[in-house]
C-alpha cells in the first residue's frame, strides 16, 4: 500500500479513506476533510456534485474557523493530462501557512485484487492549470 507519511495528518487520513474506498466505479462518495483552528478535525464524505463539493469547501474556507482543508475531486483521464492510469484523484488542499497545492493521485481499479495507486504528485502542470483558480477560491 502506498505511503502518505510526508503529509500532513489530515491529508494522510483523506488520502488512506480514498484509496481504501476505491471500487469499479471510482471514489463515491468522495472523503475530505476540515481542521479547525480549535484542532478538530471533521472527516465529512461527499456524495454530491463536484460543483457542490467546492460550494461546501468555499463555505467552510469563508466562515473563518479553519485552520486546514483537503478536499478531493475523481476524474477520468486522458492523454495529455500527465497522467498514464485511467483515473485520478484531484487533491485540493489549502492551510492558513500558506500552503495551496492541487496534488494528483492517479489509480485504477483491478478487479479481484488491490488497486493500483502512483505516487501523490504535487507538480502535474495539467491538473494544477486547469483547478488553479478554484484553489483561489479556497483561501482560508
Amino acid at each position: 500500500m502506498i505511503s502518505f507519511e510526508s503529509e500532513s495528518e489530515l491529508v494522510r487520513q483523506v488520502l488512506s479513506m480514498a484509496v481504501q474506498s476505491i471500487d469499479s466505479d471510482g471514489v463515491y462518495p468522495t472523503p475530505g476533510g476540515f481542521r479547525r483552528r480549535d484542532g478538530q478535525l471533521e472527516m465529512v464524505s461527499f456524495a454530491c456534485s463536484a460543483n457542490e463539493v467546492l460550494q461546501c469547501a468555499v463555505e467552510k474556507a469563508r466562515s473563518g474557523q479553519m485552520e486546514e482543508m483537503v478536499i478531493l475531486m475523481d476524474q477520468f483521464t486522458k492523454p495529455g493530462q500527465g497522467t498514464t492510469l485511467d483515473s485520478a484523484l484531484i487533491v485540493f488542499h489549502r492551510n492558513r501557512a500558506g500552503v495551496a497545492r492541487i496534488g494528483v493521485l492517479e489509480y485504477s481499479h483491478n478487479e479481484g485484487g488491490e488497486p493500483t495507486v502512483l505516487t501523490l504528485d504535487w507538480n502535474n502542470a495539467f491538473w494544477t492549470g486547469t483547478y488553479a483558480k478554484v484553489l483561489e477560491r479556497l483561501a482560508l
